[in-house]
């Protein structure tokens, strides 16, 4: 179909005025076509593709057709400014009360965000994050806040982009999302948030900040009954991981030990049991007040268990078991 003359014609359609679903096929054609044949893409860039992605960029509805276009030409270095003026034109969107416009801007956000750290870093230095996120509504906005919510997931696998993410103001909503019943029947919605919060939980500085904003109490209740429990399980066992011991003391008040023991007794993956034996070890180790801890897994029956599974036919279990037992039993 390339030998034919399709793409000059599809990027001169790009100049017409047409209404969006044709716009749409505009961009899935010519995406297909870059996808399937990445060598056109000189030609396209000869016959102005980036020049009119840059213009289109700062008046279409941002509709995710451009997005998975742009997806299929990065990372070409002469696109790369295309993009950046992309993403910083949405900030300059005079209103997002279109909420096709809101779902349009943050599956392209999504997309956008699944490359590498300097378009991320793109998404944060434009601002519109913070733009965006006042608008995360699981009941009237379901499939824009599950984009927007891949979009933090994406951009906190980087470390160094915490701060800029807790400046956004996303903790609170999703404090929201985790008290909304139409959010939590929803794992698109849960499980991104489980991510996040794993994410951000790399340092006993944002830890804090995770704290602050009251997020703990559903870390360790959706680690207890809900459909995606193993992944809060493991968000706890992080936490608990790298917090100091101050931190580690508010997190235990939580009842967070006898959740990771509940878990410990039922979940049948190998791998989360060894973690959760290995948390119970880095908490009597970081804590200031050992007896206190101590005591309170003796209450639940934590060291009977420990004793038990040093007879567990995995080795691995076998061993942290025994690590426990040796030094505090």
């Amino acid at each position: 179909m390339s030998d034919d003359g399709i793409v000059p014609v599809l990027i001169e359609l790009l100049n017409y005025k047409s209404n969006a679903d044709e716009q749409d096929m505009f961009y899935i054609l010519l995406g297909i076509l870059l996808d399937l044949q990445p060598l056109i893409f000189d030609e396209c860039i000869k016959l102005g593709l980036h020049e009119k992605l840059c213009t289109i960029c700062e008046k279409t509805t941002f509709s995710w057709p451009l997005a998975s276009l742009i997806n299929v030409c990065y990372p070409n270095q002469e696109l790369l400014y295309c993009v950046k003026r992309y993403i910083f034109s949405l900030e300059e969107c005079p209103s997002f009360n279109d909420d096709e416009m809101l779902e349009g801007i943050s599956h392209t956000l999504v997309y956008l965000c699944e490359f590498e750290k300097p378009i991320q870093k793109m998404v944060i230095d434009s601002g519109i994050l913070k733009k965006l996120v006042p608008f995360i509504d699981a009941v009237k906005r379901k499939r824009f806040s599950k984009a927007i919510l891949f979009t933090f997931q994406y951009i906190s696998e980087n470390e160094e982009f915490g701060n800029s993410l807790f400046e956004t103001g996303i903790l609170k909503f999703v404090e929201k999302l985790l008290m909304s019943s139409e959010a939590c029947a929803d794992n698109e919605i849960i499980e991104p948030i489980a991510t996040l919060i794993y994410n951000l939980g790399s340092n006993p500085e944002n830890i804090e900040k995770i704290i602050e904003a009251n997020l703990i109490y559903y870390v360790i209740d959706f680690a207890e009954w809900s459909s995606v429990k193993e992944d809060f399980v493991m968000v706890l066992i992080n936490l608990l991981t790298n917090c100091n011991s101050k931190q580690a003391k508010k997190i235990i008040k939580m009842n967070a030990l006898s959740t990771l023991f509940n878990c410990l007794q039922k979940v049948e993956d190998l791998n989360i049991k060894e973690d959760i034996l290995e948390t119970f070890f880095n908490v009597l180790q970081k804590s200031e007040n050992v007896k206190n801890v101590f005591d309170e897994m003796e209450e639940y029956g934590i060291f009977d268990k420990i004793k038990t599974l040093k007879n567990h036919e995995n080795q691995k279990i076998r061993e942290a078991a025994a690590k426990i037992a040796e030094k505090f039993l």
